[in-house]
């Protein structure tokens, strides 16, 4: 008689754990596309610092609106650039013997998990200097 009253035992457990087992998995697909993309913009920074310092010496004062563009362009093109993740600024700082460029981009979140904790999007910010070689 008592393995009839124990039918929907499993039913039951697994009603309870999949929609945990649902927000875990959501979680680390949200959380592993939002880590990627970080990672990009780090590397589009350190990208576009390490162009600016070898390139500086060849650009003089008079001529260093050229070096910004090119970095800049530079670092656009290391961004992820999908719908999904849109270049809010790049901004290039040149002092007498470092370059600081700072990148920024918006990531949207995948699914609903790091949508609550972070809403539609989130920004990834990174910014990397580099000593202008001589």
């Amino acid at each position: 008689m008592k393995k009839r009253r124990e039918k929907g035992q499993a039913m039951v457990e697994f009603a309870i754990v999949i929609p945990l087992l649902i927000f875990i998995v959501c979680g680390m697909i949200d959380f592993g596309w939002i880590y990627s993309n970080v990672y990009k913009v780090e590397d589009a920074a350190f990208t576009g610092a390490r162009y600016a310092s070898i390139h500086a010496p060849e650009h003089d004062a008079t001529t260093d609106s050229t070096l910004v563009g090119e970095t800049r362009q530079i670092v656009r093109d290391s961004l992820p650039t999908t719908k999904t993740a849109p270049i809010i600024t790049v901004n290039i700082n040149r002092t007498d013997k470092n370059i600081r460029v700072h990148a920024e981009a918006k990531i949207k979140c995948l699914t609903f998990v790091a949508g609550t904790i972070f809403g539609d999007e989130y920004t990834a910010k990174s910014t990397s200097v580099s000593s202008i070689a001589e």
